[in-house]
């Protein structure tokens, strides 16, 4: 498993981990569970958000343009007591 941390406008807003990255599968048009090679965003509190580096997006409407960078396990552990 990957950690990540979300900022916007330079501030951090979440941790995420790799069970959260998701892309959009044609049949039988639903989301699906990716790994961060295949991801075209992540879901965090309801809200999709997706960095420049994921996959091209599909069928999604509403999206935030985000960083989202990878951290250790221990940066994880200290951000998910404040989020």
């Amino acid at each position: 498993m990957t950690y990540f941390k979300l900022i916007d406008n330079n501030e951090i807003i979440g941790v995420v981990t790799s069970n959260n990255f998701m892309r959009y599968m044609p049949i039988p048009d639903c989301y699906s569970r990716a790994d961060e090679k295949t991801g075209e965003f992540v879901s965090y509190k309801g809200q999709f958000y997706r960095s420049a580096w994921m996959q091209p997006m599909h069928q999604i409407e509403k999206y935030k343009d985000i960083s989202i960078i990878r951290i250790e396990k221990n940066e994880y552990d200290i951000l998910l007591e404040t989020f």
